[in-house]
């Protein structure tokens, strides 16, 4: 039979000042000391279990063929995209329409700043043009020989109003797509995705944020230990193969880890949401 597997926030600090305390209290109350045994090579070699449960803050490791496979997936754009449609679809489309607005507003105050200098171009056009007879000789000629840069100022933005306006017109019909990044085992994290918006033209829009995600090729009546785990490392989603827990529904595993502040969502679900958006 074999033993159970030993809870990485359980193991017990042997030496030093916090000895006898668990990495999970000595994280919580010291990090900067944990980050110290972190950077001492004696530990690692003396201590490997506590090193390894310290680096990946409590959470331990889960290095398997499967998971592995199951993490390489993430190297697809469109299945991280499919991953953040199902972990939060109204967030994304609340998102997208704050960029747009952003963008159309932005657009249109570029406009009328240019709209103000062509008229204040055209104002020293007309002074220039004025009876200047009163005025020094060189003053008079200086007056005039900027007006033909007024002129050309006022050609070349106006040509810009022309562009913004149709860009405004444009942004109206914009469909902005996430443009995803991400990142492996980051302080014990599974997967971190980052992403922004891009615009069609491919510009970014919008400021970065990010999800870190848990994985598990399977889960069963161990869920606890998992939540835990995503608590101590400050990761919301969990990405499950499959459940094979008994002790209850999968409706009501979703919901406990709704309760705890987690999102659980199934493999197929996001495989299934990347088909619908090919």
């Amino acid at each position: 039979m074999k033993a159970p597997k030993t809870d990485p926030a359980a193991i017990v600090v042997p030496f030093g000042k916090h000895k006898g305390a668990t990495v999970a209290e000595l994280l919580a109350k010291d990090p900067q000391y944990a980050d110290w045994v972190m950077a001492q090579g004696w530990v690692a070699e003396r201590f490997a279990e506590l090193h390894a449960a310290i680096a990946t803050r409590g959470a331990g490791t889960d290095d398997t063929p499967e998971h592995n496979a199951l993490q390489a997936r993430f190297l697809d754009e469109g299945f991280r995209a499919a991953t953040l449609r199902c972990v939060a679809p109204n967030k994304l489309a609340k998102d997208i329409a704050n960029a747009r607005e952003n963008l159309f507003w932005r657009e249109k105050e570029e406009r009328e700043k240019l709209v103000k200098n062509i008229s204040y171009m055209q104002e020293r056009i007309t002074e220039s043009s004025d009876d200047m007879s009163d005025l020094p000789p060189d003053y008079r000629e200086r007056r005039k020989s900027a007006i033909p840069g007024y002129h050309a100022r006022i050609v070349e933005d106006q040509a810009k109003i022309n562009a913004l306006s149709e860009t405004i017109e444009a942004s109206l019909h914009w469909v902005l797509r996430p443009v995803t990044g991400v990142k492996f085992e980051v302080r014990g994290i599974d997967v971190v995705i980052d992403w922004t918006y891009a615009i069609p033209d491919g510009h970014r829009v919008g400021t970065q944020e990010w999800i870190g995600i848990e994985l598990k090729p399977a889960i069963g009546d161990d869920y606890p230990t998992v939540m835990r785990q995503m608590k101590r490392l400050g990761c919301s989603v969990c990405v499950v193969g499959q459940y094979t827990g008994r002790g209850v529904s999968e409706v009501q595993l979703r919901q406990m880890f709704e309760a705890n502040g987690q999102t659980l969502i199934f493999v197929q679900e996001i495989e299934e949401e990347a088909r619908n958006h090919k």
